[in-house]
């Protein structure tokens, strides 16, 4: 999806850069990581729009932004083709001339959601392109049969002006539109809260125009079948495109895909599926501290997850700090110690001579005291048997 706002999400002491529309995983996963709790909404604030979405930052109504619903207008803006875009600016410039406050993210999801209650006319920019347009297409039934040698002396502009206003049409970089039936009210009845998908990873196959989804983990005969409804022999298919859409480890969504065997992201996506919540942060966390952005990689990280120690609420060095000062001197003495004690320098200092990695999901180490980047080169991942992933 293209990339429509980067925003700012503010938790608490967390803040988070992020970039909409998003996943429902990935909203799923950026909540996980700011702490953020039903009964309490964080600070959104957009810092960037994406391009062809610049004009927004004169519309929209920047007072407490909801992340869902922000999320959701992004979403329906990514999917709009040209023609869809004049339309919805359209709506955007005649509601802003009937009320000239900013618009609510709801209602802008209404106008977006309404693009085919208008009719376009592309390439046309100028009343005189618009007049034109009327006459050589006899819309006007006082011109029809006007001898070609008049034409001209017409005042096209003119013309275009005044059938413009009497339709209440309206020019457009790009077009001319005009609304042809009632707006539809589509925000109301919205749930903008992101559910859990019902699948671990999802694939998207494509195949000359055709494509479709393939949710994991699944039976490989189902793999089958997908490849032949896009007319596709085979993963080996030069013609064949497959991209990731989702996973439950949003990190991941970059990487996974291309030439990766199929039964490899279906183990893959046993492997998070048999995971409970703990486990799954915990592989994220340790992805991050490992680095090794590949299928390969995230199986290793898998099969081997009990090799490493995580701390969920040491998120960055200070707190490092304090949870080993609590440790050594007691609570009692904090107060006092905390005013002499840059914890941030000796959060930093812990953090390296414990061979640690800081993440947004918590503090990664190793058991056996080696750095987290380190994985053990056993036998490769992908030929353990389902037993393991089903343990």
């Amino acid at each position: 999806m293209n990339k429509v706002f980067e925003i700012e999400i503010c938790n608490k002491d967390q803040e988070i850069e992020f970039q909409l529309p998003a996943t429902d995983y990935q909203l799923l996963d950026v909540i996980e990581k700011l702490g953020i709790i039903e009964e309490v909404k964080p600070s959104v604030s957009i810092f960037q729009y994406g391009e062809r979405f610049e004009n927004l930052a004169d519309v929209l109504n920047h007072d407490a932004f909801d992340l869902f619903e922000l999320n959701a207008l992004a979403k329906r803006l990514s999917q709009l083709e040209l023609e869809d875009m004049m339309a919805f600016h359209s709506l955007v410039s005649t509601r802003l001339e009937y009320r000239e406050d900013s618009i609510p993210v709801r209602e802008l999801l209404d106008l977006a959601h309404s693009t085919d209650c208008c009719e376009v006319h592309p390439g046309i920019e100028t009343f005189e392109e618009l007049g034109h347009f009327y006459v050589e297409n006899d819309l006007i039934t006082e011109l029809k049969g006007i001898p070609d040698k008049s034409l001209p002396f017409l005042d096209y502009k003119v013309i275009g002006k005044t059938f413009s206003e009497a339709e209440c049409g309206i020019l457009v970089p790009g077009g001319y539109v005009t609304q042809t039936s009632e707006l539809k009210e589509v925000a109301k009845n919205m749930n903008f809260a992101p559910p859990v998908p019902n699948y671990t990873i999802l694939m998207q196959l494509e195949r000359e125009g055709m494509s479709v989804k393939l949710p994991l983990p699944t039976q490989a005969v189902e793999i089958d079948r997908l490849l032949l409804s896009i007319n596709s022999f085979g993963w080996s298919d030069p013609l064949l495109q497959v991209t990731c859409l989702d996973c439950a480890a949003p990190a991941l969504i970059p990487i996974l895909g291309g030439r990766d065997d199929p039964d490899d992201l279906n183990q893959l996506a046993w492997l998070i599926d048999k995971m409970g919540p703990k486990q799954l942060t915990k592989f994220k966390a340790t992805l991050y501290a490992v680095e090794d952005w590949s299928l390969s990689g995230a199986m290793k990280v898998a099969h081997h997850l009990e090799d490493y120690l995580f701390s969920p609420n040491i998120k960055d060095p200070e707190l490092m700090a304090m949870d080993f000062l609590s440790s050594s001197v007691g609570e009692s003495s904090m107060d006092t110690l905390l005013k002499f004690v840059n914890l941030y320098g000796f959060g930093q200092a812990l953090i390296e001579e414990q061979k640690c990695v800081v993440t947004d999901y918590g503090l990664i180490s190793r058991e056996d005291g080696q750095h987290p980047s380190i994985l053990e080169r056993h036998s490769s991942p992908l030929q353990h048997g389902m037993e393991e992933m089903t343990m």
